[in-house]
C-alpha cells in the first residue's frame, strides 16, 4: 500500500469516527454500518502497515 493510499484510508477512518460521535439513538442502525466500516478500515491499515 502506498503512502497516499494509507493516508486516504486514515482520513476516512478519522471521518467515520467523527461521524460516529454525532449519531444518536434514532440512527442506531446507521451506527452499526459506521462501526463495520471503522473496523474494516482499521483492519486494512493494520494488515497493510509494514512490520518493522
Amino acid at each position: 500500500m502506498s503512502d497516499s493510499e494509507r493516508a486516504m484510508f486514515q482520513r476516512d477512518l478519522y471521518f467515520l469516527k467523527d461521524v460516529k460521535k454525532k449519531i444518536y439513538q434514532p440512527e442506531c442502525q446507521f451506527r452499526d454500518v459506521v462501526d463495520d466500516q471503522i473496523e474494516h478500515l482499521e483492519w486494512i491499515l493494520k494488515e497493510q502497515t509494514p512490520k518493522d
